[in-house]
């Protein structure tokens, strides 16, 4: 996991969390820029030394695998997170992908299980308001059934969230308070951090050809039969399980010949069974040409 966040103080209060939890699912929900990140980095080396996962579900700000995916890491006994899977929703928001994330979350965190994992922290993004924002986080508790939910906040502004769950004692409710150090993020800083991680992950990649009778049920559809259609797309190349082996960027699509050229930094495209179409457009230098196709 790599972090991008500044120094902090950390608080008393999260040390105490830190020592109070030994094992179980853990859901860290918060607004944007409450230190959702700083406090699952914190905690992950807090934990280092007892069999930790960490799903990553912010798909925007992510610090372990690249955006537009849910990630799973294990952790190293050197303390570092090794990136065991990723899957891919093809999108840096939510919004409009809301089953999906909830549906990947949850593979992933069973995944952690069946690998052993005494810990599974599951790291959210900040989308809580509205229909969207709450049927998002209240499906991911529904769905996760953590032991533990950390809430960051400043005022109040997630109780209307929590108020579901906070009768009966099966999950342990703690409110943690947000570093004064963490401070708010523009729009356009948001951008840059999403730009720089796209083109790290691009940095080696390379172009392959993708023959579409190759690929079992291709997500390509041949009612758009105009190549500028799909070109600069992000898609995500997966097995048969429809893991992400790595994400791409189509670079050019030759309907007449079910040829499609991808950027991507795998090694092995024979391994690809599936090519899932995002809904956002990439540079290969990581620029976010264009939010959505409508």
């Amino acid at each position: 996991m790599q972090e991008e966040t500044v120094e902090l103080e950390v608080p008393e209060e999260w040390e105490e969390v830190a020592a109070e939890v030994a094992s179980g699912k853990i859901l860290i929900l918060g607004d944007v820029d409450t230190g959702k990140s700083s406090l699952a980095c914190f905690l992950a080396r807090q934990w280092r030394n007892r069999k930790l996962a960490v799903v990553d579900a912010d798909l925007g700000q992510s610090l372990l695998g690249p955006p537009a995916v849910v990630s799973l890491g294990i952790c190293q006994s050197s303390g570092k997170l090794k990136l065991i899977s990723m899957r891919f929703i093809g999108s840096t928001s939510p919004s409009g992908h809301l089953s999906a994330t909830v549906s990947a979350v949850k593979t992933l965190v069973d995944r952690s299980a069946a690998l052993g994992a005494r810990i599974v922290l599951v790291n959210t993004c900040g989308l809580i308001r509205g229909r969207e924002g709450q049927w998002l986080k209240q499906q991911k508790i529904n769905l996760i059934q953590p032991q533990y939910i950390l809430v960051l906040q400043r005022q109040e502004e997630m109780e209307h969230l929590l108020s579901p769950y906070q009768m009966g004692g099966r999950i342990a409710i703690r409110r943690l308070p947000v570093p004064p150090a963490v401070s708010k993020k523009s729009e356009e800083q948001r951008r840059a951090f999403r730009e720089r991680r796209f083109q790290e992950y691009f940095r080696t990649a390379k172009s392959h050809q993708f023959s579409l009778q190759s690929i079992r049920n291709p997500l390509i559809w041949s009612s758009q039969d105009r190549s500028e259609y799909y070109q600069g797309r992000l898609v995500g190349l997966n097995n048969d399980d429809s893991d992400t082996l790595a994400l791409g960027i189509i670079e050019q699509f030759r309907p007449q010949a079910g040829v499609l050229s991808i950027l991507t930094p795998l090694e092995s495209p024979a391994e690809v069974k599936e090519i899932q179409l995002g809904s956002i457009r990439v540079s290969s230098s990581g620029e976010e040409l264009r939010k959505r196709e409508k």
